[in-house]
């Protein structure tokens, strides 16, 4: 980084203050020491010369802090007086007059900046009534010399508020656009609506924070009525309330609600949401307009996450059935078996009996209506911890978490049996069908291919026993069944251990 802007203040306003504060002080430095007006004698002279060193810290203040308080307001027109009337010219002090308000009109209320205005452009008259006598001369302060100082004052103190109101309003602008930017950027990378919504909020609070007086506030319809999700330089009370559905087409009755937040604006979006920005005085059309496009961030947000959330379930569920399917439910095979204790993970291999004879009697409506009815009956086992799965076809599985002991995988298994063979009603008649139900739960050193693995020799070995059963995979009653599948393992993968 240059030393330059590490010395520099950032921001056009801050480099313009730093300026005005150097132009002020050497405008005003000149004067120290010129404190010797023969009219009031050397008391009052080194207190001119307190006053005028205590001007300069004063600007030096104004500078470091960036605000001015009401106290300086109103201290600044009497220092200038008493720096200025023991000077030996008092003419030769509208450099402090002039050093003051170049600084001074960049910083503070517009009320501040007319009281401080005020109070400078009476110092040099004053002055010179209090000191007639100049070099040799007699003033008046209403002569010409006199008065004709005035508008030298006003004219800098007005340009250099000019100036602050513009760099005040280009430094907000460019905050919106930024606080807009960066959080479009971070809504795009959000990922559940609730860390939208916490973006927008933090977003808006800043927003009107860049505009002192200036209010926010979301409301949702909801069961209750209209009530108040969110805001920002609002009392906290005001979150939760319910409003009268009245607001929205006259925002003007938010008055009861917010006192002192007497002019409202309101934009409304789909899902009845409603922003309303209230204010004391009219509020800005550019402070309006960009909270619009970041309610209409948010809103954009919410759509993506839901559209995300829709290709989610897409992507990873079976159409027909809305099980998950084989390589989502493999992923959560995996995470179980790597977090899990051995003995508390199983998983059951599920294939349907006899089905080809449903689609060739009945038909493929039929067949596809008893996969659901089998879905649904898997999903209504109640096991803590159960998901099932579609894998293609007639193929089913269920992978079970949780469990106490290892047995339980086997008696669940049998009850799921039992509820698959009940008739099933479609279209043009009852059907049954059986289910033959490989178990397999995870041991020590387990991985997921091994588990998977077993619970599918598992299933085939229940068909080869006569189908429509369970059997719980054993390495030494399973041996056969595992040599006849050995050629469908991928290389490289054990068995079980």
């Amino acid at each position: 980084m240059p030393c330059s802007s590490r010395i520099l203040p950032a921001g056009d306003l801050g480099r313009t203050r730093l300026g005005a504060s150097v132009i002020s002080v050497l405008m005003i430095v000149p004067s120290v020491g010129q404190h010797t007006s023969p009219v009031h004698g050397e008391t009052w002279n080194r207190w001119g010369t307190v006053a005028v060193v205590l001007v300069i810290v004063n600007l030096a203040l104004t500078y470091s802090t960036a605000r001015t308080w009401w106290w300086q307001t109103l201290l600044v027109p009497p220092l200038t007086v008493l720096g200025i009337f023991t000077l030996l010219d008092p003419l030769s002090g509208i450099g402090v007059a002039v050093g003051v308000a170049l600084t001074l009109a960049l910083y503070g209320s517009i009320v501040q900046w007319v009281v401080r205005t005020a109070g400078l452009l009476a110092t040099v008259p004053i002055a010179v009534s209090l000191t007639p006598v100049s070099m040799g001369r007699t003033l008046v302060w209403y002569e010409p010399p006199v008065l004709g100082l005035i508008p030298a004052i006003l004219l800098i103190s007005v340009l250099m508020r000019c100036i602050y109101v513009i760099l005040v309003q280009q430094e907000r602008a460019s905050a919106r656009d930024a606080a807009l930017a960066r959080t479009g950027t971070a809504i795009l990378g959000a990922t559940d609506l609730a860390e939208v919504h916490r973006l927008g909020s933090e977003a808006a609070a800043e927003i009107v924070a860049l505009h002192p007086g200036i209010g926010w506030l979301v409301a949702r319809r909801t069961p209750d009525g209209l009530t108040v999700l969110s805001v920002a330089e609002l009392a906290d009370d005001v979150r939760g309330r319910v409003l009268p559905d009245e607001v929205v087409t006259d925002p003007g009755r938010l008055v009861d609600l917010v006192p002192r937040y007497r002019h409202w604006r309101v934009d409304s979006f789909p899902g009845d949401v409603h922003v309303l920005l209230g204010s004391a005085r009219p509020v800005p059309e550019a402070v309006f307009a960009a909270i619009r496009t970041l309610s209409n961030q948010v809103l954009l947000g919410e759509r993506m996450i839901e559209s995300r959330v829709v290709l989610d379930h897409q992507a990873n569920h079976d159409h027909l059935t809305q099980l998950v399917t084989r390589a989502r439910f493999f992923r959560q095979v995996s995470a179980a078996v790597d977090a899990c204790a051995g003995g508390s993970v199983a998983l059951l291999n599920i294939d349907l009996d006899d089905f080809k004879r449903v689609n060739d009697t009945h038909g493929h409506a039929a067949g596809d209506a008893l996969l659901v009815e089998v879905a649904a009956r898997m999903r209504s086992l109640g096991v803590p911890g159960a998901t099932p799965a579609r894998f293609g076809g007639d193929e089913f599985a269920v992978l079970l978490t949780g469990l106490i002991r290892p047995e339980d995988a086997e008696l669940i298994a049998e009850r799921l049996c039992h509820e698959l063979t009940r008739p099933v009603r479609v279209t043009d008649g009852t059907v049954t069908v059986g289910a033959s139900i490989g178990v397999a739960v995870a041991e020590p050193g387990h991985t997921a291919a091994d588990l998977i693995r077993c619970a599918d020799i598992a299933m085939y070995s229940a068909k080869a026993q006569g189908k429509n059963r369970v059997e719980r995979f054993d390495a030494d009653r399973h041996g056969e069944t595992a040599r006849q599948r050995a050629p469908q393992i991928p290389a490289g993968e054990p068995l079980a251990r």
